[in-house]
């Protein structure tokens, strides 16, 4: 078992060195190892394509999703990227009066989807997005009403869903 963990931890120690041979420590705001085989790290947005670029290069191919979570005055994305055993959650934080992303469409053809939901759900705009058309929610629903954020108007009224 002490190997095991030792191999992971070398893992996440490589992980990180490549990352901030690349990126120089400066560009990174936080790196943790909250548990076995999960790395946290957290950049600015201007960051996130080099850093996604260089997680793919290094074998993290796969983007699971994206979450949000609602700070007082921000909104905080975790990109779950994954190489099939280790977690890397690529984290940034955007002041709520300015949500807009660069997308990462270019990187993960899988973050089509996942943008388009988080930009639907929460107001984030990602610039390069090809296509940000409804995804979830009707066509109806009001431009400007996010369903996920804390501080949300009512859910409209089935009158004005329905007109």
């Amino acid at each position: 078992m002490q190997d095991v963990r030792m191999e992971i931890k070398l893992i996440e120690d490589n992980i990180v060195s490549k990352i901030t041979e690349t990126l120089g420590s400066k560009r990174i705001k936080r790196i943790d190892s909250p548990r076995e085989r999960r790395v946290n790290l957290e950049v600015d947005r201007s960051e996130l394509n080099d850093v996604a670029l260089i997680l793919k290069n290094e074998g993290f191919y796969h983007l699971s999703t994206i979450t949000v979570q609602e700070e007082s005055d921000a909104l905080e994305l975790i990109y779950h990227i994954s190489n099939g055993g280790d977690v890397i959650n690529l984290r940034l934080s955007l002041p709520l009066n300015d949500l807009i992303l660069p997308t990462l469409t270019n990187v993960y053809l899988c973050a089509l989807l996942y943008e388009q939901e988080v930009n639907e759900f929460t107001g984030v705009e990602f610039k390069g997005h090809p296509s940000m058309d409804r995804l979830i929610l009707p066509e109806q629903w009001p431009k400007g009403s996010y369903p996920l954020r804390k501080k949300q108007t009512e859910e409209p009224s089935s009158e004005e869903t329905h007109n």
